[in-house]
């Protein structure tokens, strides 16, 4: 991968394709999780897809203290003008989708259109977040993690999200070292997004400031607080969504059905180029 110098920041990034910019903004633990999107051929031959590492993962800088989701949407929006693009459009998944709505939020000029893939908004906002199992398997993953444990704490963080199965769907999808990779990069999420996450503030007075189009994506098996994300916050909170549901599909869709993702999308980016 390339590295782009973003102030005192390198993030490391691919790009491929032709046509407007589509910029892909990974969530937690797996730095690659979009990676099955950024190989698909049938949007690498409509788009200019770049897809980069956060701070803290893989082999863009470490995290050297607190970084807000003001920051994580100032250093993407940052490798953008790095690359020579005044905007894009945000293709994000999970913790990533706080990041690109906050970037459309903060710098709208710079966004063209939200996809949100499966977003993990913050327990804060959500009641089936809030249910006691979903609490307590964070508070034993947080634990595990303060004791040193850091395989086991993002193997439970991980079965959380994506369900028992996740080991061989990202096996089959991702790089062999993706789990290695997540356990290498765990203080970016124990010490990073999940704090981030709690002080981020988002509010249906906000949401209404988001004025590009957005696409909602959600899959059909995905867990209550997926859902209630999808159904009961951003469809209602912003004015321009609109709903796709992926049939069959989980937390991990990009990496179950990747090519039905790509194609079920990519008709709302074109359309979105157009406005």
């Amino acid at each position: 991968m390339a590295v782009a110098n973003v102030g005192s920041v390198s993030l490391e990034y691919s790009s491929q394709g032709h046509g407007e910019p589509v910029l892909f903004v990974h969530g937690s633990f797996l730095a690659d999780s979009l990676r099955p999107l950024f190989e698909d051929p049938y949007l690498a031959g409509q788009f200019h897809l770049i897809l980069y590492h956060r701070r803290g993962f893989a082999g863009s800088s470490r995290l050297a203290g607190a970084c807000s989701l003001s920051d994580q949407a100032q250093e993407a929006s940052s490798l953008l003008a790095a690359l020579g693009h005044a905007s894009a459009h945000l293709v994000a998944h999970s913790y990533g989708c706080l990041i690109a709505l906050q970037l459309a939020l903060q710098e709208p000029g710079r966004v063209l259109s939200l996809t949100l893939l499966e977003t993990a908004l913050p327990p804060s906002l959500l009641v089936a977040a809030g249910d006691e199992e979903v609490a307590s398997v964070r508070f034993r993953a947080y634990r595990l993690y303060l004791l040193g444990q850091h395989e086991q704490a993002v193997d439970l963080s991980l079965e959380l999200a994506f369900g028992t199965g996740y080991r061989q769907a990202i096996s089959r999808a991702l790089p062999p070292d993706a789990f290695e990779l997540a356990v290498r990069d765990a203080d970016s999420y124990f010490r990073g997004d999940s704090e981030a996450a709690a002080h981020w503030v988002f509010t249906p007075e906000l949401a209404r400031w988001i004025r590009c189009p957005v696409l909602s994506v959600v899959g059909s098996r995905s867990a209550p607080r997926f859902v209630e994300a999808h159904r009961q916050v951003l469809l209602p909170w912003l004015p321009s969504a609109v709903p796709l549901e992926v049939p069959g599909a989980s937390h991990l869709l990009q990496l179950e059905a990747p090519t039905q993702v790509a194609q079920a999308i990519s008709p709302f980016l074109k359309r979105a180029g157009t406005l």
